[in-house]
Order: structure tokens, then sequence, then C-alpha cells
């Protein structure tokens, strides 16, 4: 079974009719090829597998992107995934979630290396068997929309997007696969199936589990998330001429008894956790000229602690938000830190952090409909407001 340490996690709710999609996602019924979609019953998860909530934030040195619940989680389906970006010129966060298609089921964004190209993928809610996308290339000020005539895996990366606009998508709850983008937003085709990366002799060695999380190479090249059932591995595979390889991440000794499994992914890093006697949370990144991997000390997860949030940021900086005893605590890696540090006791109601493309780190604070967002001082020992955002639901549109 899946352990899941998430206070996010959203029920399954009924597909609301009025205004679900626009009808360019509806054609998708018609137009995609065939699939795995309905329930994930042959998923063969690991006991020791770990997935994270969607709550979090990735940056580029351009722009940052954030996603969090909001509402009311009273069980009336009023709980909604809203985007939000930073607006270059102001310096603040806009609301930019994409128009026309109810956010119940989650949000999961995939940013460009660099510039301000985002695709978000919406997750299945209610009745609602497959996803819509949406693709912008000036900050979420605009939308083209697309999709897929599968559900997205609930997971932060189970969609990848490049430069050059070469996408990925993690699909299928019964017999996971990758698909690539072909064509347009509507035009997709299996890259991958999790039963053919499993087949494969590096697939082998890792005894994949199931299928975590997706990224697109500056030059085009998948990079898959997976987690192993075989200890010490970490399913971070990249194809490279017509062929799957397994990422060369060195493992220490004190994780050797460990089974890993993909958090969040992006071309160059990742965020694993690994599971023996203690859940921990590690953080990968390539650095230099030859791409080596380095891996970071485990941040442990105390048995009673919950993962709120990840995310990454320019410079090879990763994150994760733990919550212990009622106590929320912000934990980042990266840049000129080899090791965890963990920032300034979090504002009330933190949903998560975001690295700013200059640096900076703010908190993103929700209460029902209003974010509130603080910023972390230069000696790091508190926060001061920034803004305020009111953001307008319609509650009851979901029913």
């Amino acid at each position: 079974m899946t352990r899941q340490l998430s206070a996010r996690r959203r029920p399954r709710r009924r597909r609301s009719v009025a205004g679900l999609v626009t009808g360019a996602v509806l054609g998708l019924l018609v137009t995609a090829g065939s699939g795995a979609s309905a329930a994930r019953s042959d998923v063969d998860h690991a006991a020791s597998v770990v997935t994270a909530p969607l709550t979090g934030s990735v940056a580029n040195s351009t722009t940052t992107w954030a996603t969090m619940a909001m509402g009311k989680n009273n069980g009336q389906f009023d709980l909604f995934s809203e985007l939000f970006s930073l607006d270059a010129a102001t310096g603040r966060f806009a609301l930019v979630t994409p128009p026309g298609v109810a956010s119940n089921g989650g949000l999961m964004v995939a940013q460009a290396g660099v510039g301000s190209s985002a695709l978000v993928g919406f997750g299945v809610s209610q009745d609602l068997e497959f996803s819509p996308l949406a693709l912008s290339t000036n900050d979420g000020r605009t939308w083209n929309p697309g999709g897929l005539a599968q559900g997205l895996d609930s997971v932060p990366s189970a969609v990848g997007i490049n430069e050059q606009g070469d996408a990925l998508a993690l699909v299928g709850r019964v017999a996971q696969a990758v698909l690539e983008r072909s064509g347009g937003l509507t035009d997709w085709k299996t890259d991958v199936s999790r039963a053919a990366l499993g087949a494969t002799v590096v697939g082998r060695r890792c005894e994949v589990a199931s299928l975590e999380a997706v990224a697109v190479a500056a030059d085009g090249s998948p990079v898959v998330g997976a987690s192993c059932k075989e200890k010490a591995v970490p399913g971070i595979f990249v194809r490279a001429g017509g062929s799957w390889r397994l990422a060369a991440v060195p493992v220490p000794d004190a994780l050797k008894g460990d089974a890993f499994s993909v958090l969040r992914l992006g071309p160059s890093s990742v965020l694993l956790a690994a599971v023996g006697r203690a859940t921990s949370v590690v953080a990968a990144r390539q650095t230099g000229a030859a791409g080596q991997w380095l891996l970071s000390p485990p941040l442990a997860i105390p048995s009673s602690g919950e993962l709120l949030a990840t995310g990454t940021g320019p410079g090879g900086r990763q994150f994760a938000v733990l919550r212990d005893a009622g106590t929320e605590r912000a934990w980042v890696i990266g840049g000129a830190s080899p090791t965890w540090h963990s920032l300034a006791a979090l504002p009330s109601r933190t949903a998560t952090i975001a690295f700013l493309p200059n640096g900076d780190v703010e908190a993103l604070s929700v209460d029902d409909t209003s974010l509130t967002v603080w910023r972390n001082g230069t000696d790091g020992r508190g926060w001061a407001k920034v803004q305020a955002v009111t953001v307008p639901i319609a509650f009851g549109s979901s029913s």
C-alpha cells in the first residue's frame, strides 16, 4: 500500500456538469487515443512508497509558480486548487488559475527551465475521468487549452515541459504510462508504460513499483521518476539514444537499507523519500559540466509528522514543509548550502513557501479565500507581511 504523508488529500467528487470544461477540451473524448483510465488497481505499490501532496511551488530565474488548496473543507466540494505566479513587473503574486475547468482534483504545474512558460494539468475530480491541460507562455496572463483522454496521476510532477515545448504527462490509474506531446496540446502518444520500463535491464534493477513523476530535459530527453522495490536504488530514469538508463545517484551506507520513491522531479534535480527503519526526505541534484549527481543528508520525517508541501527554486534549491506536533517548519537546501537548514517559524496557516528568482523566500498562508504573503527577512529570523489577496470562489459550483 502507499504511504501518504499529506494533510491536503482530497476525496473524489462527483462531476459538476455546468462550466466544467471548455469546448476545446470536450473534443478530447472523441479525438484522443486510447489509454489507461479508471481505478488504479493494478499499480504494484510497495509498502515503502511515499507520495507528496500537490501543494507547493516551482521557480526558475524568471518567475515563480505556486499552487495550493483554498476554500472551505466542508465536505461540499468547496476546496479548489488555485494557481499563482509572480508578476515580474510588480514583484507580487497574481491569481492565474486557468479558467473554465473545475480544479477540485488539484493542479499539477511544470515550469520550463528558463523563461515564463508553464504547463498545468487538472487532476480528476468527481466523475471526471480525463485531465484538461493549459499552457501559458506569459506568466499565466493568457492560457491555451488542451487535454488528455486519460486522468493524470495525482502527484506534483505529473506533467513536464522544456523551453522548446516538448512535454510529458504521467497518466493511467490502471496501467500507468508516460505520454509525450506529438503536436498540439490534444495530441499525445505513449512514450513508455510502467510495464515496459519495468521490463528493461535498468527497470529490473530498480524493480519498478510505480511511476511517480516526469520531467523533460532541455534537449528533449524524457526523465521519469519511479518508486523502486529494490533497496538503495533511486528510480530516476533518463532516456538517451533510444535506451533507458538509471541516473548514477550515490547512496551512502546509512541509506543502503532504504527503498526510494520520488516526491518531485526536475530535469536535473529530484526530491526523494527514503523509507527504512525511519522515513526521510533526500534531495539530489546534478552539478558541474559532467552532471555528477549529489545526494543530500536525509531530513527525517517524525513518525507523527506530515509532509505538507515541496518545491524547487533557481540554482538547484529545494524545500520541504513539514508539520510535527502542530508546528510547521520549512527546510531548504541548495545554492551555497549542502545540508538542510530550517527557516524561521512559519506564519500561521502557511500552505507552502516559494523561492523567488532573486533568491528571496516567501511564505504563502491560506485562510478560506484569503492568501497572505510573507517575506523572510535578510537576517532569516522572521517574516514580514508583503501582500494580501482575496480569491473569488463560487462555493457550491462543484456540487
